[in-house]
């Protein structure tokens, strides 16, 4: 257990607040006076059983955040050009594909994670159908001895 932290109402409002404002468990960790993520996780959740249910909820916010970055980012422009002063061809500016690959990935690891945390909203839909007018049959022939 790392030392330099108390457990109080306070502290655990102050990492609810952070996983509801999308921080990761990680950076939560890292932070001076928190605890580890084995201890929110796992001692306080054996400790207190509604404790996961905060948590549970709070990361849920967490993620939904993440949903709406990933408008922000789309949208945002700042650093798509940069200005070509040196080298050879033109000068003036030019696409800068380095910030736009890296919105992409920031884009792409977001809608991954909540695609598997939250599938049910963000997750692909698959229907699994047959045609109407020529459904799938099962049938039991005798001596199968059933399924």
């Amino acid at each position: 257990m790392r030392k330099g932290f108390v457990d109080s109402p306070a502290l655990r409002q102050k990492i609810l607040d952070r996983l509801g404002a999308g921080d990761t468990m990680l950076s939560i960790e890292r932070t001076r006076g928190m605890p580890t993520a084995a201890t929110i996780t796992r001692e306080w959740v054996k400790r207190d059983p509604e404790w996961k249910r905060d948590l549970d909820d709070a990361r849920q916010a967490g993620w939904q955040r993440y949903a709406d970055e990933i408008i922000e980012i789309a949208d945002e422009i700042t650093g798509d050009w940069r200005n070509k002063t040196e080298g050879k061809g033109p000068h003036g500016p030019v696409l800068n594909r380095e910030h736009i690959e890296r919105a992409r990935l920031r884009i792409d690891a977001r809608k991954w994670l909540l695609s598997k945390l939250i599938p049910a909203t963000y997750g692909d839909k698959i229907e699994h159908s047959g045609n109407p007018s020529a459904p799938i049959v099962i049938q039991m022939l005798p001596g199968d001895g059933g399924l």
